[in-house]
């Protein structure tokens, strides 16, 4: 489902995008620039998918690539291409590429089932261009993010003060989030990664965030200009 709203966003704006599919493996980098995974992209979902033995023919794309292809995608990155993974399936991304950033679930009584969550935006990451200083994610029992050791950079992170919900909903123990970072880029060998801890997405309702999305499908691929006088 996260897939389909993310198709119906591309397509509102009219971004050319392709799905990629099991035959596309053996040659990402040559078809792709960018690689966008929805919230719920697991490894085990790339690794196994689909048994074409089990559903019909229509459906094979989305069968299983295996380790190779597991190891294809990393190399995709590595060579040149960007992966940005939103929701959980950023847990994904770092499973693939060990990106130093630990992802952090607090512990009870935390607990924020769907509710609106202030972030801030950090200057000078190509991802938050046109963003505004203070915005809401949609986060629904989703994880945080701790930069390690590494060349990572916090696109956006939780305030350390005032009331971390915003409106109406329910979020016990979100102080947790104080300081933790939802949106993260990398630099990994040749190419880009951005990994987004909250549904950037979810069910398009949170259409502030797009304008992040937009760029980090972009950025990576893009080239540096000289601004003229």
């Amino acid at each position: 489902m996260p897939g389909g709203w993310l198709m119906w966003q591309l397509d509102q704006h009219e971004v050319d995008y392709e799905v990629v599919s099991a035959d596309d493996y053996t040659e990402l980098g040559a078809e792709y620039d960018t690689i966008l995974m929805p919230d719920g992209i697991s490894r085990q979902r790339i690794v196994d998918g689909l048994d074409p033995d089990r559903v019909p023919e229509r459906f094979h794309w989305a069968r299983g690539v295996g380790e190779e292809g597991w190891a294809a995608l990393a190399a995709f990155v590595q060579e040149g291409g960007t992966l940005v993974a939103l929701g959980s399936a950023s847990e994904t991304a770092r499973q693939l590429l060990s990106l130093p950033v630990q992802r952090v679930q607090p512990p009870a009584p935390f607990r924020v089932p769907g509710s609106l969550i202030r972030v801030q935006t950090h200057e000078g990451v190509p991802e938050t261009w046109g963003m505004p200083e203070s915005w809401t994610t949609w986060f629904d029992n989703d994880a945080a993010f701790r930069l390690l050791d590494g060349d990572g950079q916090a696109a956006t992170t939780y305030p350390d003060d005032g009331d971390p919900l915003l409106g109406s909903g329910y979020a016990a123990g979100a102080d947790a989030l104080r300081g933790l970072a939802d949106v993260v880029t990398f630099d990994v060998g040749e190419g880009h990664v951005v990994i987004a801890g909250t549904d950037l997405n979810f069910r398009t309702w949170p259409r502030v965030a797009w304008t992040l999305v937009a760029n980090a499908i972009y950025h990576g691929p893009s080239e540096p200009v000289t601004l003229e006088d």
